[in-house]
């Protein structure tokens, strides 16, 4: 059985009473209501990858770093850090997995500084008198039944067959381009629905002018034509792929594009948790994220789609700048979604410390959210005592999970709590 189930779907504990030793600098009540809110589906949501993903004969080696990911601990203690301000805490001292495809928790973070990369992009071209266009790709999907690695086998050879083209490198390519176009950043978006899976290729592209009505004409042709050959469409969808397939749209709809990046909305967490209580299914379009919302609510099929997709995007960026890009735009070095996850936010502000037993205590209670509502809201500054009193009381809540985690520096590597 996986490590981290018990019984039942996660759920939060009912905060408990601390008496009245708790200080507190508080944020306003809807700012912290929100942190609450997200952090609760976030963590069970990331809970529920981690079942689906776990493999039982793997130990501590698992494949899916987001079976550790905000469980497993990186040094002697857990450590508890709040903002200033008292809208939002964090845990310092545990593992993050940076699976911007598979975490729900590390996805909003790594999108989130994608978004801000992509939004500062765009600002510093078009200040300098450049347009940004916003491409989408994709394919019919009418009779698509094909398993996702073969879906993405045949668009990887359409996106290669494309890009070779003298029409696309007129337009796109940066030593080429009778555009101007400096480089293109590409990101992949998924839905699945009642034709299987749905891929669409987002990429957008920085130029001197934007591009002519010919020009996406000619893309357009250039697209079907190459889909059709990797066998991603026939002639008999000639009509339907010229009006559908390839979208050029610039201005306005590329900033909104960037600007809803990385946000919840996109990722369908919460949307997809309404419709499945609404009875709505995977016959509808759903993302990755939204397949796996409708697992944590009890859907068998949206948990083996999620590990199916899970398998093929393993390993692979949410967002690819173009050689040379970031440096034009004055971006740092492009740190991994790894590094940008484990990367520290804006609450720096010591709250306490916690230790191995009392960490398996907030695991077993299934109380990472409360706890650190619990430091926002009701620590101002160091306060050991009232964590300890927080801790202690998780001790009498109903038990939701086993409450394991990897200790690295225990001497057996099979060692799990």
């Amino acid at each position: 059985m996986n490590p981290s189930t018990q019984s039942g779907k996660p759920s939060k504990p009912v905060r408990p009473f601390l008496g009245n030793s708790a200080k507190s600098i508080r944020a306003p009540k809807d700012q912290l209501a929100i942190f609450e809110r997200n952090k609760s589906l976030r963590f069970a949501l990331q809970r529920q990858a981690g079942q689906l993903l776990w493999e039982p004969t793997s130990g501590k080696r698992q494949k899916f770093r987001v079976t550790h990911c905000s469980r497993s601990v990186q040094g002697e203690a857990i450590i508890l850090y709040r903002a200033p301000d008292g809208s939002n805490a964090r845990f310092g001292g545990i593992m993050t997995c940076g699976s911007g495809w598979t975490c729900p928790v590390c996805a909003t973070k790594i999108g989130e500084v994608k978004r801000e990369e992509l939004s500062a992009s765009l600002l510093k071209h078009v200040q300098g008198g450049g347009r940004v266009n916003l491409t989408t790709m994709t394919f019919p999907h009418e009779l698509n039944k094909m398993p996702l690695a073969e879906t993405m086998e045949r668009m990887g050879k359409l996106r290669q067959m494309f890009k070779n083209r003298a029409d696309y490198k007129a337009i796109f390519d940066a030593k080429k381009s009778k555009a101007g176009c400096i480089g293109t950043v590409t990101s992949m978006e998924i839905t699945h629905g009642q034709n299987g899976w749905h891929p669409h290729l987002h990429m957008l592209s920085f130029t001197d002018r934007s591009i002519t009505p010919e020009e996406i004409a000619k893309l357009k042709k250039l697209w079907v034509g190459c889909a059709i050959k990797c066998g991603l469409g026939d002639n008999s969808q000639i009509t339907d792929m010229m009006e559908h397939a390839l979208d050029v749209r610039g201005g306005e709809d590329a900033a909104a594009y960037i600007a809803k990046y990385g946000r919840e909305e996109q990722w369908g967490i919460t949307s997809e948790l309404t419709r499945s209580h609404a009875k709505k299914g995977i016959g509808d379009s759903v993302t990755p994220f939204g397949l796996l919302a409708l697992s944590w609510a009890g859907e068998e099929q949206a948990g083996a789609l999620f590990v199916e997709f899970a398998n093929v995007f393993l390993g692979k960026r949410l967002v690819n700048f173009s050689p040379g890009l970031r440096a034009r735009f004055g971006l740092n070095e492009e740190a991994s979604d790894e590094e940008i996850a484990a990367k520290p936010d804006d609450a720096t502000e010591l709250v306490g410390v916690l230790t191995h037993d009392q960490w398996r205590v907030v695991l077993r209670a299934d109380a990472r959210a409360e706890l650190l509502v619990y430091a926002a809201d009701c620590c101002g500054g160091y306060a050991q005592a009232d964590l300890d009193e927080f801790i202690e009381s998780l001790k009498a809540a109903p038990r939701k999970s086993r409450g394991w985690f990897y200790a690295p520096m225990r001497p057996n590597p099979a060692n799990f709590h």
